[in-house]
């Protein structure tokens, strides 16, 4: 026996969600907050699918709740269900309405629910991205202090460079600490560094070389862009500059 599914549309803002459920057509308002989420959460079964546009982090609680219940979800781009909005003709911008959409929009289009995310991975995840901010504002930092004029502000900004110091390297020994702790992913980080050109950190070294190639396809793109870009100026100056530096015809 296959169990139909039900179809929930919620349209998210910062203080409270609009709900539209299918199964039995009322929509409904309750607050963005995890015990309002969590309670409206538990009357649905696992055979329901929710989706909802992706808002950051203000639709973080619902996504905890609803993997928390095991229940389906699917967060889509706005664009896409603005798409379908104009398509559908529901272009009337009310939160309730916005909820119907949704919920249209997943029995008809069918999105992939969101696969279970590895919290372990999800932390290394958020570790590696907050030690990469950090390293950006030490560099910014270590040019503000080669470019300071006074000694006083110069050592005011290596103090900060040094607290940021600390703060990568404890962000860096916990990076650490959870490769050793998860076999997945210490296995991974084993094969990362076996690669050539990988250094001996663990994944945010990867993490680093990965950084510099992505740097150096944009310095190759912009090389790449600069003779087109110079032919455009070249036909706003005159026939005498655009020829400077040609080689002459032999005569």
């Amino acid at each position: 026996m296959i169990i139909a599914l039900r179809y929930v549309g919620i349209d998210i803002s910062k203080k409270h969600l609009d709900i539209f459920d299918e199964a039995d057509g009322v929509p409904r308002r309750i607050a963005n907050a995890t015990q309002a989420i969590t309670q409206q959460v538990a009357r649905w079964q696992c055979d329901a699918l929710v989706v909802f546009e992706a808002t950051g982090i203000y639709d973080l609680a619902l996504r905890e709740a609803l993997r928390q219940a095991g229940i389906q979800f699917a967060r889509i781009n706005p664009a896409r269900a603005r798409d379908f909005a104009r398509a559908s003709g529901l272009l009337a911008k009310t939160d309730p309405i916005d909820a119907r959409m949704l919920a249209a929009f997943a029995r008809a289009m069918q999105p992939a629910p969101e696969q279970v995310a590895d919290p372990a991975r999800g932390a290394l995840a958020r570790l590696a991205k907050r030690r990469d901010q950090l390293v950006l504002m030490r560099a910014q930092e270590k040019n503000r202090r080669s470019e300071a004029d006074d000694r006083a502000m110069a050592e005011r900004i290596g103090r900060l460079i040094e607290v940021l110091d600390s703060e990568i390297a404890e962000i860096e020994a916990d990076i650490s600490a959870l490769i050793k702790a998860e076999a997945q992913i210490a296995d991974d980080a084993k094969l990362m560094r076996s690669l050539p050109g990988r250094g001996s950190r663990g994944l945010h070294a990867a993490h680093r070389a990965d950084a510099g190639t992505r740097a150096g396809r944009t310095e190759t793109t912009r090389s790449a862009r600069w003779p087109c870009s110079l032919q455009r100026r070249q036909r706003h100056l005159p026939r005498q500059a655009q020829d400077c530096g040609r080689p002459k015809a032999r005569s």
